[in-house]
């Protein structure tokens, strides 16, 4: 389900993910990156029956804390 336009959700958490990335010239790599792990996981609810709006808010929860995951790609860097 790759789509072009990012979900407001999905847009909302990636901007909390990159708020705790220093390295600004990351965050377009971070985004795409994560934005494609979201998707992914969104696409195998879909195949379930879910609603896309429940599983953009599944696909996140599965994620993890957005403040989490930042701190663990900055740190990873």
């Amino acid at each position: 389900m790759k789509q072009t336009n990012t979900h407001p959700l999905i847009a909302d958490y990636l901007d909390q993910v990159c708020r705790h990335v220093r390295v600004t010239e990351m965050h377009r790599k971070i985004r795409d990156e994560l934005e494609s792990h979201l998707l992914d996981l969104m696409d195998e609810q879909m195949d379930e029956g879910i609603r896309e709006e429940e599983t953009v808010r599944q696909a996140i929860l599965q994620m993890g804390d957005s403040a989490a995951v930042g701190k663990q790609v900055a740190s990873d860097l």
